[in-house]
């Protein structure tokens, strides 16, 4: 969901505000495996509260290739 000036959430900003790193909060939004039941549910609940929504558009860069 945009904020006021029009920018999304990202996920920095939500690793930020949880206090986790990037890559942690990642694998919580993915539903990996690894990530501790009370933490993804920190993270989901913060995600949530700030507005959090992936980018389908980024989540396509991510996982083209390129040869």
């Amino acid at each position: 969901m945009p904020r006021g000036n029009g920018s999304r959430v990202t996920i920095t900003m939500v690793a930020a505000r949880c206090g986790r790193s990037v890559s942690t909060v990642s694998a919580a939004l993915n539903g990996a495996p690894g990530v501790a039941t009370a933490t993804r549910e920190e993270i989901l609940r913060i995600a949530g509260d700030m507005g959090y929504e992936a980018d389908p558009r980024a989540r396509l860069l991510r996982r083209s290739h390129s040869d």
